[in-house]
């Protein structure tokens, strides 16, 4: 039986006292992330936060107007 203490980073999350969390670092990326250009700058963003999709309620209905822009029938319009 391995018995662990402490912090671990492990893909991109922080595993403490048998819980899982997001790495700040990654929170702080998408807080600061800028508003996308384009369709391949929208891919980008969207691959990173649907990683996270677990730790954020309703993330579906969140992300749903973005990835309708990503459909080839969208016109791209991107309003903040």
């Amino acid at each position: 039986m391995l018995v662990c203490s402490g912090d671990y980073q492990f893909l991109w999350h922080i595993v403490k006292r048998g819980r899982i969390r997001m790495d700040p670092k990654k929170v702080q990326a998408i807080e600061e992330w800028q508003p996308p250009s384009d369709v391949h700058d929208l891919r980008s963003f969207l691959g990173l936060a649907n990683y996270y999709r677990r730790f954020v309620k309703g993330y579906s209905e969140i992300a749903r107007p973005m990835t309708d822009l990503l459909k080839k029938t969208e016109t791209w319009d991107w309003t903040p």
